[in-house]
């Protein structure tokens, strides 16, 4: 069976219109179709291929390998675009950790702030000296962590937009 054949069976047993199988792979309708007809996808397309129908390069590639388990009662259709498949679970995942570690990281400078508070003095017109700023902020001007509590901030917001994309099966572009 040659390569447009096992795409068209692949595409057939699992229902799918030459139509919905682009917009899964977010190429257009033609494409698929010059692939069925026995134009050859480019690299990224192949992959995208071997991940939505579950299979191997070897098996769309290789005219003799048969795939002997794809049958119309086992195939499954595949719900969501090939860049997802086993990502929004990583996703949600590596999203908690990364709000964990910037969360932690906040609350660590919120406690070293309790011990080595920061002042900000104007300066000194003779012996008077006026606090220009106190607390978490003049803390952060005076150690130079501006950087860490910036960081820690980006690590919670990456975190929460990682775990929703996950959530709703969309990735970023």
């Amino acid at each position: 069976m040659t390569f447009s054949e096992k795409l068209q069976n692949l595409r057939r047993t699992n229902g799918l219109s030459q139509e919905q199988l682009a917009e899964k792979l977010n190429v257009s309708r033609q494409a698929v179709s010059k692939w069925e007809t026995g134009a050859m996808p480019d690299m990224d397309n192949m992959i995208k291929l071997c991940r939505f129908f579950d299979c191997s390069l070897d098996y769309l590639m290789k005219d003799e390998i048969e795939r002997p388990d794809l049958t119309a009662q086992n195939a499954q259709p595949a719900q969501t675009p090939p860049e997802n498949l086993g990502g929004n679970r990583t996703s949600i995942i590596l999203g908690a950790v990364m709000s964990g570690l910037g969360t932690i990281g906040i609350l660590v400078l919120g406690i070293l702030n309790s011990l080595f508070p920061g002042i900000i003095y104007d300066p000194p017109e003779g012996d008077v000296r006026t606090i220009m700023e106190t607390g978490f902020f003049a803390f952060l001007k005076v150690h130079n962590l501006l950087w860490l509590f910036a960081l820690c901030l980006g690590l919670i917001l990456y975190g929460l937009l990682m775990i929703r994309l996950g959530r709703h099966g969309k990735t970023r572009k």
